[in-house]
């Protein structure tokens, strides 16, 4: 990326001097990262494409007040336009909810603190561009 910063849906080029290959690189903040090479005369070679994650969710957190991790929440919330989350713990009890994109859950339910153990997480997202995904998965609290 030539020390440039990156910005979303970019292209970049490398090579491409006479008798070399031209590869293109191009990337999205989500969906595909696609690199391609092109061969000197403009016909395209092979192209290759890797998914990337849409959101990175954690998958741990520890609220036990020593400033780190200490709140369960997304660390990257651009292109996020409406969200709903919903913990459940290993009985099925619902014991966060939010619709905050920013949303921060402290380990708490209730004024209650919550246990140490695996808990299941529910994710309605809809992204700016208008697309929805739902995500679900595991959350350890470790205290």
């Amino acid at each position: 990326m030539d020390g440039r910063q990156w910005r979303g849906g970019e292209r970049f080029v490398h090579g491409g001097g006479s008798g070399e290959l031209q590869f293109t690189y191009t990337f999205d903040r989500r969906g595909l990262q696609r690199c391609g090479a092109i061969e000197p005369d403009g016909d395209a070679m092979q192209q290759y494409s890797t998914e990337i994650p849409e959101l990175y969710i954690p998958t741990a957190f520890s609220p036990n007040g020593d400033g780190v991790n200490d709140v369960w929440q997304l660390s990257d919330k651009k292109d996020i336009a409406k969200i709903h989350v919903s913990v459940f713990n290993r009985w099925g009890n619902e014991v966060y909810e939010s619709d905050e994109i920013d949303f921060q859950w402290d380990g708490f339910y209730k004024d209650t603190e919550q246990e140490m153990e695996v808990y299941t997480f529910y994710i309605e997202v809809t992204f700016d561009d208008g697309s929805d995904k739902f995500y679900k998965g595991n959350l350890t609290l470790v205290r």
